[in-house]
């Protein structure tokens, strides 16, 4: 990470990952763009504002989703297709922490892992 990196914790890019979020005034399904153990960035669903409590299921390939708390940090809506929102984890579980960690760790090394021609 760079020097002026304030993230805690690593930060991968995912394509086959995705949210179903509820909140008091929308419910959806977004793509998960990246993600860490302490947050996710999400697009391509319906409008959220910054502060929005959010119930969450991360679905990620090769299990069960996780269901867990989060509150919208930020709101990208630069782009006039579609809106990007920063979302933070509240609690997670030891095994919750784990699942994204290791999910993590597997995308990590097959982005690291030589290419055979």
């Amino acid at each position: 990470m760079s020097v002026l990196e304030r993230r805690r914790y690593y930060r991968t890019n995912v394509t086959d990952t995705w949210a179903h979020c509820v909140c008091d005034y929308a419910s959806g399904r977004y793509a998960v763009a990246d993600l860490s153990q302490s947050g996710v960035l999400i697009s391509d669903g319906p409008m959220l504002s910054a502060d929005t409590q959010l119930r969450m299921q991360l679905h990620m390939p090769g299990g069960d989703p996780i269901s867990l708390d989060g509150v919208v940090l930020r709101c990208d809506g630069s782009t006039n297709n579609s809106s990007q929102y920063a979302v933070k984890f509240g609690y997670l579980a030891e095994d919750e922490q784990e699942r994204i960690q290791a999910f993590i760790v597997q995308k990590l090394i097959h982005e690291l892992s030589p290419v055979v021609l």
